[in-house]
Parts: structure tokens; sequence; C-alpha cells
């Protein structure tokens, strides 16, 4: 009996497992087709208002991955070392707060060893902790910056546009404001 329900428990899991791998998979064209969409449908309205603000919406794009990819790395390299840190912690508890490691350390008298290792693995997980979430911050602090540069210089680029060349070829009535939103979209 006990066989038996330990097998259903584990086909149980099993299936589970599986159905939240098949939604996930299903649900990966939807989401592409999604941004395609939006992408294309982003590039045909600011090319539709005016061709040049569009190009330099279009090259400004690029500048917001270069800070996502660093801080993306940095923050993955942070959270594999915290984890490996956090493996060492755990370790470090099921060794000596189970019954056996208690009564070794005390048999052995390795009380002082075992208290200065886990305060050092505990320090060293405080600090991962607090890099990541620096490194978070000046993640966000990166993409705010370039959020508020990236429409400054598309109504530059209209202005210039507007002063050195001919004013009917500035988008009027806002649509200059289009093109600054659709590279968000994108």
């Amino acid at each position: 009996v006990m066989q038996t329900l330990l097998l259903f428990g584990v086909m149980v899991i099993m299936i589970a497992g599986a159905s939240a791998l098949v939604k996930q998979i299903v649900g990966i064209p939807t989401l592409l087709s999604g941004a395609v969409f939006t992408l294309i449908v982003a590039l045909v309205a600011m090319y539709r208002k005016n061709w040049i603000l569009a190009t330099v919406g279009i090259i400004i794009v690029p500048l917001f991955t270069i800070p996502t990819r660093r801080a993306g790395r940095k923050r993955w390299s942070l959270t594999q070392e915290a984890q490996a840190c956090n493996d060492e912690i755990n370790g470090i508890l099921n060794e000596t707060l189970s019954v056996s490691g208690q009564l070794l350390v005390k048999l052995f008298g390795r009380e002082d060893r075992e208290y200065e290792r886990y305060r050092a693995a505990n320090e060293k997980m405080i600090n991962l902790n607090i890099r990541e979430s620096m490194a978070g911050r000046w993640f966000i602090v990166v993409l705010t910056t370039f959020t508020s540069v990236g429409p400054m210089l598309i109504y530059l680029a209209g202005g210039i546009i507007m002063m050195k060349y001919d004013p009917t070829r500035i988008p009027r009535n806002g649509r200059a404001s289009g093109i600054i939103e659709c590279p968000k979209e994108i």
C-alpha cells in the first residue's frame, strides 16, 4: 500500500510538472507574436509621422540594451555567487545542527571553529545581497537616465530640422510626442 501511494504521489508530481511545461511552451509563440506585432505597429506609426525623427528614435533604442545587458550579467553572476554561498550555509547548518553533528562538534571541541565558519559564510552572504541590491539600483538609475535623454535627443533632432530646414518637415499638433512614445514600446 505504501509503495502504491508513493508511486501515485510521484505520478501526480510528474503530471503537474509536465502540465506546467506545456503551458510555458504554448505561451512562447503567443508572447513572441505579440511582441513582433507591437514592434511592427510602432515602426509603421513612427515612419508615417516623420521618417527622420523615427530613424533617430530607432537609433536611440539600442542605447537601452547596453545598460540592460551589463546589469543583467552583473546580477546573474552575483545571484550565482549568492546561491553558492546559500548552499554553503545550508551545508554548515545541516552538518552542525543535526544530533550527530552536534555530538561530533562537542566531542572534538570544535564549537569555536564551527561558529567562525558559519559567521564568515553568513557575512559573505550579507555582502553579496547588498552588492546585488546596489547593482539593481544602479541599473534603475542608468535606465532612467537613458529614458530621459532619449526623448530629449528626438526633440533636439526635431528642433534642428525646424530651424535648419523647412518647419513643415516636422510634425505638428503633438505628433512629435507620438514619435517619442513609440520607441518606449519597442
